[in-house]
């Protein structure tokens, strides 16, 4: 392999999850992703331009080149999911204040 350079040099990291998979090491990843990108580039972990994924699930191994990965929120559903559930829960203890509120008039006008 001829090594790359690149006239603009590119801020890149790696992110390499395992699941039911130890066959395929990080540092392997890590190092045959590092001989694809520009010498020039730097691997770094703020505010990356080109995060390299790759993720192995048992006998399968899928590779995503993701740009603005940070604001992207990592693809995170996790993050919007208790930001509803805080909303819900909010939603839901006003519903039950105002049907306690509803109980209580309807007992004092039936005494």
């Amino acid at each position: 392999n001829s090594p790359i350079i690149s006239s603009k040099p590119i801020k890149y990291d790696i992110i390499y999850k395992a699941r039911n998979h130890n066959q395929l090491l990080k540092n392997q990843v890590q190092k045959n992703i590092n001989t694809c990108v520009p010498l020039n580039s730097e691997h770094t972990y703020k505010n990356p331009e080109i995060i390299f994924m790759v993720e192995s699930i048992k006998n399968i191994c899928g590779l995503s080149i993701i740009r603005n990965y940070n604001d992207l929120m990592e693809f995170n559903i996790r993050k919007y999911q208790n930001e509803f559930t805080i909303a819900a829960d909010g939603f839901l203890n006003t519903t039950l204040n105002k049907v306690d509120k509803i109980d209580s008039t309807e007992e004092e006008s039936t005494k």
